[in-house]
């Protein structure tokens, strides 16, 4: 029974289905509330958080695009994406997290644009922060056209079918279960991750068989500059500053987007950041791993596959068609993980953000606090539904401007974000035009930088445009104290 391939991917597909519904169904039940949609009743186990946190970091960028940078570019990618990115992680979270907590909790914050208009005094510069959020759903589009490859590929159905089938299962399981549902599944799919990061770095054992020496040497003999620290040939990793500089820095504003910078408001108090962060740190960390598999695609395949399509085609090399079934529809895991994160966040931005706080006090004037908490809640559900009409539509002929604009875009909200961010923990008193005008130059300067031809390298533009902002903020507040205020 199911030796056929599909067969097997079909049963494996419907258990992972099965248990992740479970767990949204278990977590449903503990969402009864906007403030229990958006954030947990702060209940939850630091580690499930960290591992939550570290999941919805992790997507098929992690599983698939940097194992290709690593085909493409060796070395240099191997180390850009990995010891400098997940230093400059923990550095922001180490940083930001306690701090944000403590601010999120006196606060009484449920987003981040919430806290930054109550940080701020500021509720124009709130709703301008959540507009920018929005662009969001430009990376949304690009997971699921992801996935949706991926599924056809690994169940044998057509691009259409996936796309319907993806929207359905994630955007469900979310719209009831919120939070709960993302944190709970997201532990499920972690596991899953691992596993599968494991099983692709056992597979390539054999190329160390003669010592790490010779496996250079294997890879040296494919071209010198995979070898090298940096790559020459590469417009991503061919100066010490690409390698070291920018991913660190990428890392370090990565923490601070929306759907992660939240996860310390899930936890009861202070005491349980440790855990929360070693937790997230150390299983991201762990993910790293699948890196390697980039290598084994160099000794593997021949040169000039997509680099993108690189670690599928070692995988259904190196693999029986049943365990690379597996290992496709648990890299399928790894992006829902990301999903079902971003749209709790976008969803829960949009309806007390835009909603709740702004347009339904115009409409529902006669409407009391309570009763706008409840028309938020259902304001959230109705969002996600737009969000995955809206997804769906933009994937069924995605434009190719999507995966462009989507790295284009995430790095500018990172480079806008960090500065108003981190300005507003560490600064006592930062006046929020100085924030605003911070926020403007990094992403503008971003844009500029990359439109203008400066560098193919989003990592590059982004790092030059966050170092502006930040530069801006500390040395603006520094040398006008006399316009800071609280």
């Amino acid at each position: 029974m199911f030796n056929d391939p599909k067969q097997f991917a079909w049963l494996i597909f419907g258990l992972y289905m099965i248990g992740t519904a479970g767990l949204a169904i278990f977590g449903s039940r503990k969402t009864k509330s906007f403030r229990s949609f958006a954030l947990g009743n702060r209940d939850m186990h630091p580690a499930l958080v960290g591992v939550a946190w570290a999941t919805s970091m992790a997507s098929t960028l992690t599983f698939v695009i940097n194992p290709g940078f690593v085909y493409a570019f060796g070395l240099s990618a191997f180390i850009a994406l990995s010891l400098p990115l997940v230093l400059g992680m923990g550095l922001g979270v180490w940083l930001l997290y306690s701090r944000f907590q403590d601010s999120g909790i006196a606060t009484n914050a449920l987003t981040l644009p919430h806290w930054i208009g109550m940080r701020f005094n500021a509720p124009w510069f709130q709703r301008i922060f959540s507009g920018m959020v929005l662009l969001n759903v430009f990376y949304v589009v690009l997971i699921v056209v992801a996935s949706a490859y991926v599924m056809q590929n690994a169940l044998g159905i057509s691009y259409h079918l996936s796309l319907i089938i993806i929207i359905l299962f994630v955007f469900i399981y979310t719209l009831f279960g919120g939070t709960y549902a993302h944190t709970f599944t997201n532990m499920f799919q972690g596991v899953l991750m691992f596993i599968v990061t494991l099983i692709i770095a056992w597979s390539g054992r054999t190329f160390f068989a003669d010592g790490l020496s010779v496996f250079i040497e294997k890879i040296r003999a494919v071209d010198v500059n995979l070898t090298t620290v940096t790559n020459p040939a590469s417009p991503f990793f061919s100066t010490q500053f690409e390698v070291w500089v920018c991913t660190f820095v990428i890392g370090f504003a990565m923490v601070a987007q929306p759907h992660l910078m939240t996860k310390p408001l899930y936890l009861r108090d202070r005491k349980d950041m440790r855990v929360f962060m070693w937790t997230g740190i150390l299983t991201y960390a762990s993910f790293m791993i699948i890196l390697l598999g980039g290598f084994y695609a160099i000794l593997s395949l021949n040169r000039g596959i997509n680099p993108d399509a690189a670690l599928a085609y070692y995988i259904f090399g190196a693999f029986s068609p049943h365990v690379a079934t597996f290992i496709s529809l648990a890299i399928l895991a790894a992006a829902m993980s990301t999903l079902d994160g971003i749209l709790v966040a976008i969803s829960a931005i949009v309806s007390f953000d835009l909603f709740r706080n702004w347009l339904a006090p115009k409409l529902l004037k006669s409407a009391g606090q309570e009763e706008l908490n409840r028309y938020a809640m259902w304001a959230s559900r109705i969002i996600i539904l737009i969000l995955g009409i809206t997804a769906y539509f933009l994937s069924l002929n995605p434009p190719k401007f999507v995966g462009i604009f989507a790295s284009i875009g995430i790095y500018g909200i990172l480079a806008a974000g960090i500065g108003p961010i981190m300005g507003g923990i560490l600064i006592k008193k930062l006046n929020v035009w100085i924030a605003f005008i911070g926020a403007n130059l990094g992403f503008f300067i971003h844009l500029y930088l990359y439109y203008s031809g400066y560098s193919p390298n989003t990592a590059l533009t982004a790092t030059i445009s966050t170092l502006v902002n930040l530069g801006f903020v500390f040395g603006a507040s520094f040398l006008f104290p006399y316009i800071s205020k609280k």
